[in-house]
């Protein structure tokens, strides 16, 4: 296994200098492998940029972390922010992760609704067998 950076963590620094500038500090004190967090707006140049920048300095986007909103709606945690939803743009996220070669998802937590359900329920609701 090995470290990976969160985005979270120079988010401020992606928006002074891009996400391509960062990662290359990120490369430099040598990070191979990175988390896109749900602090960033991912807009088609930020995208582009991370992309570039792992081709370029051999990084791996190791997860995306992904909103679910589910049965119970609420506001985004960064209004204004292009974030990954599989429920809001299940097509957008999937051809994003494909353009970071990237198969991990990684949700911050379980929706708001399913917080008191049982675990058959949960089951039920995602179709897990």
């Amino acid at each position: 296994m090995k470290p990976a950076l969160q985005t979270m963590v120079i988010e401020e620094d992606i928006e002074k200098i891009g996400a391509y500038e960062a990662l290359r500090k990120v490369k430099e004190i040598g990070y191979e492998a990175i988390e896109i967090s749900g602090h960033l707006n991912l807009d088609d140049e930020t995208i582009d940029q991370i992309e570039r920048a792992c081709k370029d300095f051999g990084l791996e986007v190791c997860a995306l972390s992904c909103e679910y909103t589910g049965k119970v709606q609420r506001k985004s945690f960064f209004p204004g922010h292009r974030q990954l939803s599989l429920l809001n743009d299940f097509e957008g996220t999937v051809e994003t992760a494909k353009r970071l070669n990237c198969t991990t998802l990684r949700f911050a937590g379980q929706p708001v609704e399913m917080f008191h359900d049982d675990v058959e329920e949960m089951r039920e609701y995602f179709r897990l067998t």
